[in-house]
């Protein structure tokens, strides 16, 4: 069987930013085997990412109807119907994945953002803090709770937030990088919004 070897190659040319030659690795796994579900999968997960939901959604849907217990696969189906609007839909599928694959934070910070995109800030709150609940170095939840602050005008909170991940134990020198310019982000921002706020109130 080679559309394992076919998918390995297609993730390679992804991730050098060849997205033609990746799809074509895809769609020869899927075409070499159409049981193999990580192939529909990283097609649909590559076409989600171009923008093309409802070819996307018909993939993670076959991916799912191969493996019924495909988690990632349920992720992705929410985020491609967040993307389409169809917002119960996505909500569903994500609650599936959460269930599928108990104590795993992205699916929390997945839910999280769709609330969030639907301006439900409490909703989207408990999801963030039900992420990190589960796993504290997890530092896309510290990110996904510091923004959710930081669109509440919390820029304080929002940067003790992104410090938190920081200062974990986690060796990923890249995600803190990302963790470390978003703090500079938002103090600027904070700095600029306390200088309108004074001129206001002269």
């Amino acid at each position: 069987d080679f559309a394992p070897a076919h998918d390995g190659l297609g993730r390679a040319a992804e991730a050098a930013g060849d997205d033609e030659k990746a799809g074509e690795h895809y769609r020869k796994a899927i075409d070499l085997n159409p049981g193999f579900p990580d192939g529909s999968l990283n097609l649909g997960d590559l076409l989600l990412r171009q923008g093309r939901y409802d070819e996307a959604i018909e993939l993670f849907l076959k991916a799912i109807n191969v493996r019924p217990d495909f988690a990632t696969a349920y992720n992705r189906l929410g985020v491609a119907y967040a993307k389409q609007q169809y917002d119960n839909e996505a909500i569903a599928a994500l609650r599936l994945a959460e269930t599928l694959e108990k104590g795993n934070p992205w699916h929390a910070v997945t839910i999280g953002g769709i609330f969030l995109a639907l301006d439900n800030l409490a909703q989207a709150e408990r999801e963030f803090a039900h992420a990190l609940e589960l796993d504290l170095d997890y530092l896309d939840a510290h990110s996904a709770m510091a923004g959710l602050l930081r669109r509440k005008g919390e820029f304080a909170q929002a940067i003790e937030q992104l410090e938190k991940g920081v200062v974990r134990d986690v060796d990923d020198p890249a995600a803190k990088a990302k963790l470390r310019e978003y703090s500079g982000r938002i103090t600027v921002e904070a700095a600029r919004t306390k200088s309108l706020d004074e001129r206001l109130s002269a």
